[in-house]
């Protein structure tokens, strides 16, 4: 009877062990799976981006097509506004990326000290 006893519990602890054993196996493999799983989805979502980019962006031709049905007071105003676009492109950035104002003086000047010390004034 002890020794009945003693085999069951050695069976359970055995059980135990066994229980523990597979189930960090299947975390490392769980693991695994959800990596490439991952990585699956993020290229998918590449793909998907890419191509809605493609479909999104206009090409010169949909461009002419959608200028030519407009009247002559649009083409005006798009002609002024592309205009605008290119003058502020040009001539009011800098080539740090920066806007610069078209006149000079907006520009604000370098805040001095109302008291400068003189080196002599310590």
């Amino acid at each position: 009877m002890i020794d009945e006893l003693f085999q069951s519990m050695k069976n359970v602890a055995l059980a135990g062990v066994g229980a523990v054993a597979i189930a960090g196996e299947a975390v490392a493999n769980m693991a695994t799976d959800l990596v490439h799983k991952g990585e699956e989805v993020v290229e998918k979502a590449k793909q998907a981006n890419e191509e809605l980019r493609r479909k999104q962006a206009p090409d010169a031709a949909d461009l002419a097509e959608q200028a030519s049905k407009l009247t002559p007071e649009q083409r005006e105003q798009l002609i002024a506004q592309l205009q605008e676009m290119d003058q502020v492109t040009v001539e009011h950035i800098d080539a740090d990326g920066a806007v610069v104002p078209e006149d000079p003086t907006e520009a604000e000047a370098p805040t001095e000290p109302a008291n400068p010390e003189e080196p002599g004034d310590v």
